[in-house]
C-alpha cells in the first residue's frame, strides 16, 4: 500500500474523544484498538482483544457515511459469536469529507469479497499477510479511491489516523 500519512492521533483516539465528549460513557468502558491498518484488519484485530476480554458486546463508533461498510465487515469478521452493534448514536459526523457514492462502491466491492468467505472467518496471520492474499481486491479498492480523489487532488484520508510509534 502507499505510504501512511501520519497524524497526531490515531482513529482509534479520535473516536474515544467523540463517546467520551458525547458524555454518556465512562473510559473505562472503551477498549481502543489502534492495530487495524483498514476498516477490516482494523475488524480483526478488535475480534482478538474483544475474545482476550471476553467482551461480546460491542458498539462500532465511526463516520454516517462509513458506518454501513464497516458495520457489514465488523458483523462478518467477529462473525455470530458476538453482537456488534452501529448506528446513529455512535456515528461521528463528517460532514462532506467522505462521499456517500465512493462509500457505496467500497461497500459493494467488500460485500462481494466477503460473502464468498467463509461463514467463520479466521484471523489472518498479519496485516500484510491478509494485504497480500487479498491483493486485487485492494487494487480495486485503490481504483475506486483514485475515481473520487485524482492525484494531485485535496487530502482524503478522512477517519483514520497512524500515530509515528505505530
Amino acid at each position: 500500500m502507499e505510504d501512511s500519512k501520519y497524524y497526531e492521533l490515531t482513529g482509534a483516539e479520535m473516536r474515544r474523544d467523540y463517546l467520551l465528549g458525547k458524555g454518556n460513557i465512562e473510559s473505562k468502558d472503551i477498549v481502543l484498538v489502534a492495530d487495524g491498518r483498514d476498516t477490516i484488519y482494523e475488524a480483526f484485530a478488535s475480534r482478538k482483544i474483544a475474545r482476550e476480554l471476553g467482551i461480546k458486546n460491542i458498539l462500532l463508533v465511526t463516520s454516517e457515511k462509513h458506518m454501513k461498510r464497516a458495520l457489514f465487515l465488523f458483523q462478518r469478521i467477529f462473525g455470530k459469536e458476538f453482537q456488534v452493534h452501529g448506528g446513529a448514536d455512535s456515528e461521528v459526523k463528517t460532514g462532506d469529507i467522505l462521499n456517500d457514492t465512493e462509500e457505496e462502491a467500497y461497500f459493494k466491492l467488500w460485500k462481494e469479497v466477503f460473502d464468498k468467505l467463509p461463514e467463520e472467518i479466521p484471523d489472518p496471520e498479519s496485516w500484510e499477510s491478509w494485504y497480500r492474499q487479498n491483493i486485487q481486491n485492494y487494487r480495486r479498492h485503490k481504483q475506486i479511491h483514485d475515481e473520487f480523489h485524482p492525484p494531485g487532488g485535496p487530502e482524503s484520508q478522512a477517519y483514520t489516523g497512524r500515530t509515528k510509534e505505530l
